[in-house]
């Protein structure tokens, strides 16, 4: 009826896609809270590589980027509807809170790096991060 479905239906329909790819020896569990956290991932490293200084703008332009759309972090803590700043960075945004400083400022070949290669280099290096692509 193009309405949003309750929440135990959504958990329903995960947990039958699981079931169906138990029966078909497919390797994949996925909840719905899952997708919450890898949209939160994919969103801050996404606004994180827009504000990288390695995409070619200008530090005036990142100053701009930043005023019109926030800082990355907080702008996914409002998608994500949370009140606390800390349980973005906590709960959701744990994988990357501690590797940003490695990822994005410390390799030389990440002018080179599309979003999908940082994706990648996150989920090797946290235990937290599961890559769809190394199952």
């Amino acid at each position: 009826g193009g309405m949003p479905l309750p929440y135990r239906t959504w958990e329903k329909v995960f947990a039958e896609a699981s079931d169906r790819c138990d029966v078909l020896s497919v390797d994949i569990h996925c909840h719905p809270h899952m997708l919450r956290h890898s949209f939160a991932l994919r969103t801050l490293m996404t606004l994180i590589y827009a504000h990288d200084r390695r995409m070619g703008i200008t530090a005036a332009e990142r100053r701009e980027f930043r005023l019109i759309f926030g800082d990355p972090w907080v702008l996914v803590q409002t998608l994500l509807g949370h009140a606390n700043l800390e349980t973005t960075r906590q709960w959701y945004l744990e994988p990357v809170s501690g590797l940003q400083v490695e990822l994005f400022l410390n390799e030389d070949d990440l002018e080179e790096s599309s979003l999908d290669d940082l994706i990648t280099r996150v989920a090797k290096v946290s235990s937290t991060v599961i890559d769809a692509e190394d199952r």
